[in-house]
């Protein structure tokens, strides 16, 4: 590999870091996530309505009930690290939509 060869790499690599800090990137990489996954749609909207840490218990026990696991069993499986993950992934996604609802509004007022 030569230095230009590194230097594109490099390019490469700053435009997508550049792309991912976006807002609008964020928006679209979760809404084609959804169109991926349709199944979580509403389960996902209805977080946005709740408090991060009573959405997490709320889709525990989604779980429980799509898969006949008992709670002492997926508690073995969900360990407090991965129950902070999916509080902070709840706590990002309604800031998301918070987010996007003021620039939709900003938008609409500027119209």
């Amino acid at each position: 590999m030569n230095l230009q060869e590194a230097m594109n790499i490099i390019g490469e690599l700053r435009a997508f870091l550049a792309l991912i800090q976006s807002p609008e990137a964020r928006w679209d990489a979760v809404q084609d996530w959804l169109d991926n996954n349709p199944r979580w749609r509403s389960k996902l909207t209805h977080y946005l309505s709740l408090a991060p840490e009573v959405a997490v218990q709320d889709l525990k026990g989604h779980i429980r009930a799509r898969t006949g696991v008992s709670q002492e069993l997926l508690a073995i499986a969900v360990t407090p690290d991965i129950e902070a993950q999916a509080t902070r992934a709840i706590e990002k996604l309604q800031t998301l939509y918070r987010e996007r609802a003021q620039l939709t509004e900003r938008n609409l007022s500027n119209a």
